[in-house]
């Protein structure tokens, strides 16, 4: 969800990418009372797990902030985007997460989610309550799990299971000299009637002081195609960021 934060408020990466620095933000500011941090940006695409919710061509913009106090953390995310149905649209994204530190490095955080998109009535059935888990090692790696609703404060479509769809993923982070770092990812997105596909990125990156540089390329496994149609094709997403 934000720069190196929650899954769903990256909007140039796939849900879960931005989720490894957000640990180590977290980490960072753990014992040393409240913090905060803010940032801007414009993506040329919004996804959600691989999938694009905004129309080819058009870019995006956003603004988040995050607050932390001993291992909990709270943030939320505004963007505004044109959606393939040519709906001009907010997206939404509030998170409340716990963190527990182990041996120093090694960090659990569970979290809480919402995501909606007013003013788009297409992208109602992307509306989710989530509940999630993730295990890092806050240099390197995170591995995360979810599971959504679609029941719940923001979203009212009560119709269907509780869970609507799990998802599994793992992203990690290279960093190189001169502020530069390589990045990659999998996922597995699984719906309760057994339908389920595959998501990934790799890409590259740069950062330094307050600005964050990201090309990726998104791969998404031909099974979402009966899902979600014929924009699911592969993409390059690039993002610009500021944070302060």
């Amino acid at each position: 969800m934000f720069l190196r934060m929650p899954s769903l408020a990256w909007p140039a990466l796939i849900a879960g990418a931005g989720a490894l620095a957000c640990t180590t933000a977290t980490a960072q500011s753990g014992s040393a009372g409240l913090e905060t941090s803010w940032r801007v940006g414009a993506s040329s695409r919004w996804l959600v797990r691989g999938i694009p919710l905004s129309r080819d061509g058009t870019a995006v913009s956003f603004a988040g902030a995050d607050l932390y106090a001993q291992g909990w953390s709270l943030g939320a995310l505004y963007g505004r985007l044109e959606t393939q149905a040519h709906e001009s649209a907010g997206a939404v994204g509030l998170r409340a997460a716990k963190e527990w530190t182990l041996d120093g490095r090694w960090a659990v955080t569970a979290q809480l989610r919402h995501n909606s998109y007013p003013g788009a009535p297409s992208l109602q059935r992307w509306c989710y309550n989530e509940a999630g888990l993730s295990l890092a090692d806050a240099d390197r790696w995170v591995l995360s799990w979810s599971a959504e609703t679609r029941r719940g404060p923001g979203c009212n479509q009560h119709q269907g299971p509780a869970v609507v769809s799990r998802s599994l993923e793992l992203n990690a982070s290279w960093p190189l000299a001169s502020g530069w770092h390589l990045g990659g990812g999998a996922g597995w997105r699984l719906y309760g009637g057994g339908d389920g596909y595959l998501f990934g990125q790799a890409g590259a990156g740069w950062q330094q002081d307050h600005l964050a540089l990201q090309l990726d390329r998104v791969m998404v496994d031909p099974a979402a195609r009966p899902l979600y149609g014929v924009s699911t094709n592969n993409s390059w997403v690039a993002s610009l960021v500021w944070s302060f």
